[in-house]
């Protein structure tokens, strides 16, 4: 599977949490379209770093979910969210 990525340092525009960062992970389509889809039951671990100069404010962040095959995309209750992308998704990040 292809994902990507989105980093939001200020948060997004739309959403009530404008000044917190903000980190979105989605699937997109790929030479690997044949694999089994959908994605469900697949665990995704982020992790993000403070690279601080000062090694005693240095800091990690580790979160993990694993991917709901039965999730309907929000606001469109017949479109599974790990579908496949070419299925589900734009062409954002291809």
């Amino acid at each position: 599977y292809a994902f990507a990525l989105q980093l939001c340092p200020h948060g997004r525009h739309s959403s009530p949490y404008m000044n917190y960062m903000g980190i979105t992970f989605h699937l997109c389509s790929s030479v690997n379209d044949g694999l089994e889809w959908p994605a469900g039951r697949r665990q995704v671990v982020l992790l993000v770093l403070d690279q601080d100069p000062d090694v005693i404010h240095r800091m990690s962040l580790s979160l993990s979910f694993t991917t709901d095959p039965n999730q309907l995309v929000y606001g469109r209750n017949d479109t599974l969210q790990w579908d496949r992308p070419s299925v589900v998704g734009s062409s954002f990040c291809n």
